[in-house]
């Protein structure tokens, strides 16, 4: 099992994707089911019906189930997916002390943070014993230690349990520190769908280089006689008594030579950087959206 992001060009992993026009959100047997099994008779459940709109009462449906406890919430979603059996106590409980909420486990889930809900939606879904799970923003409304436990938790239940987890995101940090793999779709076509640091390593045109320079009038004189403070490539910033310069090319090699050696009596600190994950998305989209723009 494994964690595989999905995007789409513009964000939208389905954008462009054939998909279900009608559909029935479940069954009424099961919605029957676990009203009995859990005494709920007062939670009217209501279902969408072909061709028709019930926004309204999708809006009351999710105002009854938000009065459910998560223990409840748990218990209901579940029975709805068809998981039953004496073991279903033993896993919600263990599920809510992984993901640390076991001191709202008798909480209402209207009185739940943001990012509770998160990982109580989390739970729902581990909870059934699909090979399959579609993960919306997982770590959405959570701070950042709550955000690396829960993708740490997620990705050992992917390999713990050999199941395949679909992540959507918007936050390329996200899909990186989630992710092994990665799966982009441009206007419902797949373009690329492969391990993460492959796509990184494949894409990547350029490395770049800040060098910290003192102030002198050398450094201004060189600058000028190289032209560099126009240069397309290059990039100068003035803090104080120091100059940041920031390069970018092909190898390491090449901007030493062109940014370095020019400099290197007035060179403060030299450090190089790769384009991050997002920089390289972002430029892999635009590439394909240029290529489309030719073929028309």
């Amino acid at each position: 099992g494994h964690v595989h992001s999905v995007r789409g060009g513009h964000g939208d992993p389905l954008s462009g994707c054939p998909l279900p026009v009608e559909f029935t959100t479940c069954k009424i047997g099961k919605e029957k089911a676990a009203m009995k099994f859990f005494h709920l008779s007062d939670l009217h459940i209501g279902l969408k019906l072909m061709n028709r709109d019930l926004r309204e009462d999708q809006e009351h449906i999710f105002h009854q189930i938000v009065r459910l406890t998560g223990r409840e919430n748990a218990n209901y979603l579940a029975a709805l997916k068809g998981v039953f059996g004496k073991d279903l106590k033993a896993k919600i409980e263990k599920y809510f002390e992984i993901f640390e909420l076991n001191d709202a486990i008798n909480v209402r889930v209207e009185n739940y943070s943001r990012g509770m809900k998160q990982k109580l939606h989390i739970i729902n879904a581990l909870l059934t014993d699909a090979q399959v799970i579609f993960l919306d923003e997982p770590t959405a409304g959570m701070d950042p230690l709550s955000a690396r436990k829960t993708r740490n938790v997620i990705k050992s239940m992917a390999k713990e349990q050999r199941r395949l987890i679909l992540v959507t995101s918007h936050m390329m940090n996200e899909v990186e520190n989630l992710s092994d793999r990665i799966l982009i779709l441009f206007h419902g076509e797949k373009k690329f769908d492969g391990d993460i640091a492959y796509f990184k390593n494949m894409m990547q045109k350029e490395i770049y280089c800040n060098i910290r320079l003192r102030r002198t009038a050398h450094t201004i004189e060189n600058l000028q006689k190289t032209g560099m403070q126009t240069g397309k490539q290059v990039k100068l910033t003035e803090n104080g008594e120091e100059m940041i310069l920031t390069g970018k090319g092909t190898t390491s090699e090449e901007l030493i030579e062109l940014y370095v050696r020019p400099f290197s009596d007035d060179v403060i600190d030299i450090s190089f950087e790769q384009a991050d994950l997002e920089k390289i998305y972002i430029d892999f989209i635009d590439s394909l959206e240029k290529q489309e723009t030719r073929n028309f």
